[in-house]
Parts: structure tokens; sequence; C-alpha cells
């Protein structure tokens, strides 16, 4: 417990000795910076609209499950035994199947929306770290990094404007590609 109030102590201690002798400081807000980047809003309405795609395949796909659910209730009372187990277990393997197929896209989504993200932040990084020699900054604090910061130290905007000039070569992955 005591190594942990140290650490933290010898830690803030280091940082805020850090600031006291950097006299260049800047900020970024990474958030902004992709909201406003052109290529990934690009990205993400492709994907919304393959998401869509995706969407319409799951309500078919539900809709026949809800159809074999249906078929089974209704027709119960004529069937056998051995017969309604059989629709049973068809039906379990259909809704199997459409559980899967949900997790894919799932999959896909989250998969397209990282690899595109990642270009994009190590691009930015390199911005940042051009800027930083080019500007002599001294610190270069993340959203995540400060609580509050004067607009004259951001440098989001110049971010952004290199890199809305960048080819990025963001795309849509597809499925072979994703897994």
């Amino acid at each position: 417990m005591i190594k942990k109030y140290f650490f933290l102590f010898f830690f803030s201690f280091f940082i805020n000795y850090n600031l006291a002798i950097a006299s260049n400081i800047a900020t970024i807000n990474l958030e902004y910076i992709l909201k406003n980047n052109i290529q990934y809003n690009s990205f993400l309405n492709l994907l919304d609209d393959k998401k869509n795609i995706l969407q319409n395949e799951i309500s078919n796909y539900n809709q026949k499950i809800d159809e074999l659910k249906k078929s089974i209730d209704d027709e119960s009372i004529f069937l056998n035994e051995e017969e309604i187990n059989n629709r049973i277990n068809y039906y379990n393997s259909e809704y199997e199947k459409f559980q899967l197929l949900i997790q894919s896209h799932e999959i896909f989504l989250s998969k397209n929306i990282d690899l595109n993200k990642q270009l994009v932040l190590d691009q930015i990084i390199k911005i940042t770290q051009k800027i930083s020699i080019d500007e002599k900054f001294d610190i270069i604090f993340s959203e995540s990094n400060y609580f509050m910061s004067n607009n004259l130290i951001d440098i989001s905007e110049n971010i952004i404007k290199q890199l809305n000039n960048f080819d990025l070569k963001l795309k849509l992955y597809s499925k072979e590609e994703i897994f």
C-alpha cells in the first residue's frame, strides 16, 4: 500500500516537474480530429450503407426463423413426436446460424472501424510528431490527458488541415479480409 502511494507521489511530482520546465505546450483533441476528417467520415458513411445491407440480411433471416417457429406451433397438433422433434432440431440449428450471422456482422463492422481508425491515428501521430519538431513543442497532450486548455495551444485544426490533404487509403474491408 505504501509503495502505491509512493508511486503516485513520485509520478505526480515527476509530471509536475516536467510541466514546470516545459515551456512550449500544445494540446490535441483526437475525437474532434476524427469527427472532422473528411476521409474517415466518408468511410463511416460507406460502412453505414453496408450496415444497412447487413441489417436487412439479418431481418430476412429473423423472419425465416419466426416463420419456422410459427409453423411448429401451428402444426404440432398434427405431427407425431418424432416429426415435432425434427422440426424443433431444425429450428434450433437455424437459430444458431442466425446468432452466428449476427456475431459475424458485428465483428465485421467493428474490425472495419478498428482497422481504418488505426490508419487515421497512425497518420495523426506522424503529423503531430512533425508539428512537435517544427514548432519545438516540449509536450503535446491529448484530451484524455488534460481537463481543460486554452484554444491558443490547441493544434487540432492544424492537424485536421494536414490530415485532410493526405490520402489515407481508407477502405471497407471484405469479409474475407477480416476473417
